[in-house]
């Protein structure tokens, strides 16, 4: 009798085991604003600064963000909203993966030039040593298309290929 009870006993522990609470680990919610700074379209150097709002609820999250580009000749003004989806949440380092609609407005000397395209994001967030949010991304912005309808001239070409620009960000 002894032995059948300490058996059932046995038999019911092993089995109510995965019934067991065990203990999930914290959802990840973060909130932020940034500055950045990047290069890009590549294969071109052009300086990039910009800013934005980071929200993250678990392994998604929202990005809003604008920046500006320029040399002598050319400066665009890209303003974009990506949802994020974070690959393995965890608030010290973290991969994730976006897109969302970009705005981008063009101006030349004489031209003006308003265009949409999808953007598709891959980056890596983090927490510094200071304890600070950090990022680093890769941005593709293509197909372009031409809100103006008017592709002409030096602008026509640029909404042929793909543009790809990476930049480091600073939270605070």
């Amino acid at each position: 009798m002894k032995q059948a009870l300490t058996i059932a006993i046995g038999l019911f522990l092993s089995l109510s085991a995965p019934l067991i609470a065990t203990e999930e680990p914290p959802i990840v919610t973060n909130r932020y604003g940034y500055v950045n700074l990047g290069v890009g379209p590549a294969p071109l150097p052009i300086p990039q600064f910009g800013g934005g709002y980071r929200l993250q609820n678990g392994s998604n999250g929202f990005d809003a963000n604008m920046q500006i580009s320029t040399v002598v000749e050319l400066t665009a003004v890209k303003a974009s909203v990506n949802y994020l989806r974070y690959l393995s949440p965890d608030i010290k380092k973290q991969f994730y993966v976006g897109a969302g609609p970009a705005l981008i407005e063009f101006f030349g000397r004489r031209d003006r030039i308003l265009t949409a395209a999808p953007e598709i994001i891959f980056g890596k967030q983090y927490i510094s040593d200071t304890g600070s949010q950090r990022h680093f991304q890769a941005n593709i912005i293509w197909p372009i298309v031409d809100l103006n309808k008017n592709s002409h001239g030096w602008h026509k070409d640029i909404f042929m290929y793909p543009a790809l620009s990476f930049s480091y960000g600073w939270g605070f």
